[in-house]
């Protein structure tokens, strides 16, 4: 992780610092469960990795299909009442867009949402093994 995270901290995308922080919390995450040997692992809300971790799931459009994604509970109050949940906004050349929209590790796997190990994929990004 902390391999991962590094050269993420120079980076002039804000979505590289966000990252950033969701691969320490997911190791910070992992070693209190070390210590306590229990509990789930850390998964970020796939809307924003910045709000509480995920209690729940929710159906999502992305791209033709639809997806469960993990969030938290607010964002998947705000998708069963029919809404669009507060979700992470990232500049693109089209303007601000949702992140998940842009290309790259970051929107690959929600942030870590949707992916088992974030540190060994951010890794694989950056060496080009995609």
């Amino acid at each position: 992780a902390r391999d991962a995270i590094e050269p993420l901290l120079a980076s002039d995308d804000v979505a590289d610092v966000i990252g950033a922080q969701v691969v320490a919390r997911m190791g910070a995450h992992d070693l209190d469960r070390g210590v306590r040997g229990s509990g789930e692992r850390f998964v970020p809300c796939f809307f924003d990795p910045r709000h509480p971790t995920w209690t729940a799931a929710a159906s999502w459009r992305l791209g033709d299909g639809e997806v469960e994604v993990p969030c938290c509970t607010t964002c998947a109050a705000t998708v069963a009442e029919g809404g669009t949940p507060k979700h992470l906004r990232l500049g693109s050349r089209r303007g601000t867009v949702p992140y998940w929209e842009r290309d790259g590790v970051w929107s690959r796997t929600g942030f870590g949402s949707v992916t088992d190990n974030l540190a060994r994929d951010v890794l694989a990004d950056r060496a080009g093994e995609r």
